[in-house]
C-alpha cells in the first residue's frame, strides 16, 4: 500500500500559534501515527510520504525515502 498524508500547516490550523504549542499540530501528529504505528513500513510493504501545503507545498518525505 502506498500512503501519502496531505497535510494543512498553514497558520488557521493552529490559530497563528507556533506549532510547537498548538494543540491541532499534536492531534494531527497523533492520528497520523496511530495509523501508522501497526503497518509494517518499507519498500515491499507499507510505504508512507508526508506532504505540507500552507502558501506553497513541500514535500517532507516521499514514498521512496
Amino acid at each position: 500500500m502506498d500512503l501519502t498524508f496531505v497535510v494543512d500547516s498553514s497558520g488557521s490550523i493552529c490559530n497563528n500559534q507556533p506549532v510547537t504549542t498548538c494543540d491541532n499540530w499534536k492531534s494531527l501528529l497523533d492520528f497520523m501515527h496511530g495509523l501508522v504505528s501497526g503497518m509494517v513500513i518499507g519498500e515491499n510493504d507499507v510505504r508512507v510520504a508526508l506532504v505540507e501545503f500552507a502558501h506553497s507545498i513541500h514535500t517532507k518525505w516521499d514514498l521512496t525515502t
